[in-house]
């Protein structure tokens, strides 16, 4: 009786959450010892970057919203590699501000945090510094 009441209250709640994308597979060795295998959360929405005030050579990136409401950070993951970013930024809100770059082109992905889920990644964006003579560098 307990578990038939249990698992319609689990299924009313999983109804609740349809909208808010998630992926688990659960596994029970006995009745009520059932835990998470994997879970997933959603990734954030398209980002864009633009380049801050000139000759500062600095990315401000920023990205719409996880679908995933339980979504507490996210992390920005950049680097001059398109394949394999070597930086890794934590961040609460929305947007995220590089320190001066130096010239090169740097790629910037986003991904959903909550705990230790990690969504897949966002879009890649991407934004090129060089040295322009006489005038420090710039960013395009």
């Amino acid at each position: 009786m307990k578990r038939s009441l249990v698992l319609a209250l689990l299924g009313l709640l999983a109804t609740t959450w349809l909208a808010a994308p998630a992926d688990a597979r659960w596994a029970s060795s006995s009745p009520g010892s059932a835990r998470a295998l994997s879970t997933t959360v959603g990734a954030p929405g398209t980002v864009s970057a633009t380049c801050g005030l000139l000759l500062d050579a600095t990315v401000k990136v920023d990205w719409a919203a996880s679908t995933s409401p339980w979504v507490t950070q996210y992390e920005v993951l950049w680097g001059t590699n398109s394949a394999s970013p070597s930086r890794v930024d934590l961040v609460t809100g929305r947007t995220f501000t590089t320190p001066a770059l130096s010239t090169g082109t740097w790629y910037f992905t986003v991904r959903s945090v909550k705990g230790a889920w990690r969504s897949p990644v966002s879009n890649q964006v991407s934004k090129s510094v060089s040295s322009v003579l006489f005038l420090g560098v710039v960013c395009s």
